[in-house]
Parts: structure tokens; sequence; C-alpha cells
């Protein structure tokens, strides 16, 4: 059987689980409990080898309709094959002491807040590691889940997705994942993205992280989203097989502005994807933080940019490193 959702005063959903072959007859079977009764096999094989023909809004349909996946676009932003191939078992544990970014994207009420941990790659490995924190408040959980047709309320037991009291953000609890993280990573600096940061810009240079706000603008994410859209398809991007981060891929789709420029559209204002972009900005420590001038700066020297493609520029124009 495959994953069973449910809504508050509702009635079971039976949903195909996220990494099934979707062309295979097991993977119909755990969405249609009536398989071979009311839903007949060979009109289901009729429908996917159709979707399957070079034919990506039937694919959809039949993923949505047929499956009870949620498929957020006709052509997908990232390479699935890729993220999958990407995928590797090893545990938060196993990089203690490792040099990390952290990116945070953050949400008000119904959204969900998101944490992510970035590993470089190493000597050791070629892949960026990303270690995912979710949260959304435990007062719109059922809303939310009804909403994305996501379960979510299997994945907070999981470990996939975190909640906190109320129907908003508690902003504590995200500063309390990131000073946990800078307690067993060597963090190098933290990215934000300012919209409703408040007080915990402030409260995170206080704690004596050094911080990066980062607007979600054309300048500032269009880079960052096309390394990481390639290193999806390399397979470089490896969260260690955690299923909410591989529905957010799942359901990322592209956008063009009006001025032809790629961008990416995030799904009710929101994208595990999002906080990448921390570590892919390299900042030098004396290039002017580009914040709001209420917040103090870190006063730091040098140069600690990560070792990406943008950390060759960086050191160009610092002369560091």
């Amino acid at each position: 059987m495959g994953r069973v959702g449910s809504l508050a005063g509702s009635y079971p959903t039976y949903l195909t689980d996220l990494d099934d072959d979707w062309l295979a007859e097991r993977a119909w079977r755990k969405a249609n409990p009536k398989f071979g009764v009311s839903v007949r096999a060979d009109d289901l094989r009729a429908l996917a080898t159709k979707a399957h023909n070079n034919m990506p809004a039937a694919a959809a349909a039949f993923k949505q309709k047929r499956l009870n996946l949620w498929v957020n676009a006709g052509t997908p932003w990232l390479s699935l094959d890729g993220w999958r191939r990407g995928q590797t078992v090893w545990t938060p544990e196993s990089m203690a002491g490792a040099l990390c970014f952290i990116g945070i994207d953050l949400s008000s009420k119904i959204d969900l807040t998101a944490v992510v941990l970035v590993f470089p790659p190493t000597a050791a490995s070629l892949s960026w590691r990303l270690v995912p924190m979710c949260l959304t408040p435990e007062d719109t959980l059922d809303e939310r889940e009804h909403r994305d047709r996501a379960p979510y309320r299997r994945w907070v037991p999981d470990g996939f997705l975190r909640t906190n009291p109320g129907n908003r953000i508690d902003q504590g609890v995200v500063r309390a994942l990131v000073h946990d993280a800078a307690q067993r990573y060597d963090v190098q600096q933290v990215g934000i993205d300012p919209w409703n940061a408040g007080n915990l810009v402030t409260d995170l240079v206080g704690d004596g992280l050094q911080v990066v706000e980062i607007p979600q603008t054309l300048p500032q994410m269009t880079a960052p989203a096309k390394d990481f859209e390639a290193d999806v398809l390399d397979g470089l991007v490896d969260a260690g097989g955690n299923l909410l981060m591989s529905w957010r891929i799942r359901t990322s789709s592209p956008s063009a502005t009006a001025r032809t420029t790629s961008t990416r559209r995030r799904k009710r204002a929101e994208d595990g994807s999002t906080p990448w972009s921390a570590p892919r900005r390299p900042r030098c420590n004396n290039e002017p933080l580009r914040h709001d001038t209420r917040f103090p700066r870190a006063s730091t020297t040098g140069c600690s940019s990560s070792p990406t493609r943008g950390a060759r520029a960086c050191r160009r124009r610092c002369g560091s490193g």
C-alpha cells in the first residue's frame, strides 16, 4: 500500500510513494484502492503510454489525477533524474565539524520556513550536501496539507518537517536551529532573505554569526539558481534522500520575466531550494554588507568565500587567498 494522507474531518487519500516509478503497475495500485474493480488496468496502461510518449502535459495530468501526486508544472525546472542520482545515504552527524553555510527563507503563517545547512564539496565528496530543516505553524498544518496535497502530517514524525505552536512562525525556533548548527559545524556565513525577518538578523549577529542579507531579486538569485540547476543535473546535490526536499524539487517550475531573464517561480511563496543562494553568492568579508544600516555589521577581515566557481572571482576582487 502507498501513502495514505488524511484531512481533518475528511476521508483518506491514497497516494503513490514519491520515489515510485509512475509507469509501473504497482504504483497505480497504491493510489487506486479499487484497482482491478472500477479502475481498469488496461485503461491506466493506455493513459500511461500516451503520457510517456513525449507528452509532458499528459504526464502531468496522469500523475495528478491518477496517482494523486502534486504536479506544479507541465515542464519541471530541475532534472528529476539528476536529483535522484545525487541522493546517497548519510547523516548530519557524520558532518560534525565540517565547513558549513546556512540559508534561511522565512515565512509567516501558512508557508514553510526553510533553514538549510549547505556543506560544500570536499576532496572526499564532490557533491554539495544539504540538510533541509523546514518549519511550519502547527495550527495551519491541516490547511497547508489540504492546499498543497502533500503528506505534511506524516513528515512531522518522520523528521522532515518541524512545527511550532500557534499560527505564526516562531523566529525563536529558527534562531535556535541556527545556534545548534553553529555548535556542531564550522559555520562560515548565514544568508537570509530580509523579508519578514524582523529582529532575527540582529539576533544572529549578536550571537556572533556573520550574516549576509540576500533579497530574492533577479540580480541576487539568477546566478545561484543557474548553478543549482546545473549541479542538480550533474547529480552533485545530495540531501540524503530527504522526502520533503525531493517533493519541492519535483514541483519547482521555470518562469520568465518581462526582461526575458530566467528566474524561478516558487509554489506558494516558499521553496526549500531558495536558501541555496547563501553559499553560491560568495562575498568577501571586506566587501560592504548590503543590508539595512539599522543592523550591526560583522567585524571581520580577509576572505571566507565558499569554494565555488564564484570564489575565484571573489579572490580576484579582494586580492586574498
